[in-house]
């Protein structure tokens, strides 16, 4: 009896002690926690990626853009292009950003502007505060926020969200969640996503849903962020494909870029 008693101890011990195998990368998550590390797991394998998104930007009023983007710790690199009105009562003019760095963008421009014909990008940097360059560079940063995820939504669905539904179907696993927008205030690090997140709670607006779609190797095709405004609400829409893509992000050369006066 007692030697029964001992292998069944020393099974058990072995069972605790032993290290499980990691889970399948299409393995349906139970919480918020588990999904976003299981996310971020895989799109650090694979930090490269083409995207689609949908961008706000009036009542009723979208923006598509479409590009590249790669990851490279806590900076990425972004070449897209969008189509926006850039004069008043204008008709959608296309702009191509390329970006580098977190602290400027190059924007290729197009002929309304009047640059010369070989010299069609303008350099765009934080530092400058001119109607123009806040203007191009809120054109880009709401491409950004969509595109680059896991620097803005994955956060703010960490810090805020809980799980309200999942399920699988045609080999994808879509999860649909629901943010706290004081709870992720509350937890959030990081300054500059606090303040995105105040600026919801500033106008009342206190939740959001966001529903996140994964292929069958854990990688996101899809992510919807929803938020009511008024009678209205806000969609961000992305969506992604070609995960290890080597396509190249690279900046213009400096003989194709004109000198702002």
């Amino acid at each position: 009896m007692k030697r029964a008693v001992l292998l069944v101890l020393a099974a058990a011990l072995t069972a605790c002690t032993s290290t499980s195998p990691p889970p399948e990368p299409g393995a349906q998550r139970k919480d918020v926690a588990s999904l976003v590390s299981a996310v971020t797991r895989a799109v650090a394998e694979k930090p490269s990626y083409r995207f689609t998104v949908t961008a706000p930007v009036a009542a009723g009023v979208t923006a598509t853009a479409t590009g590249v983007a790669k990851l490279n710790g806590d900076t990425a690199t972004i070449d897209a292009t969008t189509n926006r009105p850039v004069q008043t009562g204008g008709n959608p003019e296309k702009l191509h950003y390329v970006s580098t760095t977190q602290d400027s963008a190059f924007v290729e421009l197009p002929p309304v502007f009047g640059l010369a014909a070989d010299k069609p990008w303008v350099k765009l940097t934080r530092a400058d505060t001119d109607e123009f360059t806040d203007t191009m560079l809120g054109f880009y940063d709401l491409i950004y926020q969509q595109a680059v995820f896991t620097r803005y939504h994955l956060p703010i669905i960490a810090a805020g969200g809980t799980l309200r539904l999942s399920g699988q179907i045609a080999g994808r696993t879509l999860y649909t969640i629901d943010i706290d927008h004081q709870k992720a205030y509350d937890a959030l690090p990081d300054g500059f996503l606090k303040d995105e997140v105040k600026l919801a709670l500033d106008q009342n607006v206190k939740t959001s849903v966001a529903e996140v779609e994964l292929d069958n190797a854990g990688l996101p095709s899809r992510l919807r962020v929803t938020r009511p405004v008024g009678q209205g609400q806000i969609v961000d829409d992305a969506q992604f494909s070609d995960w290890g893509t080597s396509a190249a992000v690279t900046e213009p050369a400096p003989a194709a870029v004109s000198q702002r006066n």
